[in-house]
């Protein structure tokens, strides 16, 4: 394919018609009549806009999940609305208020400075304790207790375990009692 070379004075002929065209257009452009022309060629674009080459795909569900809110910010849900009405409804039987309006940043830090939050939290803090302690105390005596009686053994000699160094072999262990 051959190109034709343009000499200098052509080109600077072609950018002087191509300038010429580029200042009717701009001041077609500003005009309000051509404005108001692509506007309504805008609108009539968008309003009748043709959607045959994408698949659309319309999620129709029967409810909408609501999510129940803490003073705190803590999210109880989503729930389907029964679920949010009964659960309401059981919050405030125990005398906690929940709204179905997240709060916002500034009333949480509100309500952690109230001494509503304070108690709450002391009380929380308290259970947690108490619950911990319960949790631990006298689980490993009562299954020593178990073992040993059960294995014939006393308590102490069940809960004197050896360190992984000091476990002899049980070659070693028969020489030593002479067995």
């Amino acid at each position: 394919m051959v190109v034709k070379q343009k000499t200098k004075a052509e080109l600077i002929e072609e950018n002087k018609k191509l300038l010429e065209q580029v200042k009717i257009t701009e001041s077609m452009a500003t005009s309000p009549v051509t404005n108001r022309y692509l506007d309504e060629m805008r609108k009539i674009k968008q309003k009748g806009r043709v959607d045959s080459t994408t698949i659309k795909v319309q999620e129709i569900v029967d409810h909408k999940n609501i999510s129940l809110w803490t003073k705190d910010g803590k999210r109880i849900g989503p729930l389907h609305q029964r679920n949010a009405l009964a659960a309401l409804d059981r919050f405030y039987a125990m005398g906690v208020e929940l709204s179905a309006d997240q709060p916002t940043a500034k009333d949480i830090e509100a309500y952690k400075k109230t001494k509503e939050y304070k108690l709450k939290m002391e009380l929380l803090k308290n259970s947690r304790d108490i619950k911990e302690k319960s949790r631990r105390k006298g689980t490993m005596e009562k299954y020593l207790k178990e073992i040993a009686s059960l294995t014939g053994q006393t308590v102490d000699a069940l809960s004197n375990i050896v360190k992984p160094e000091n476990v002899k072999s049980l070659q070693v262990g028969r020489q030593e009692s002479g067995v």
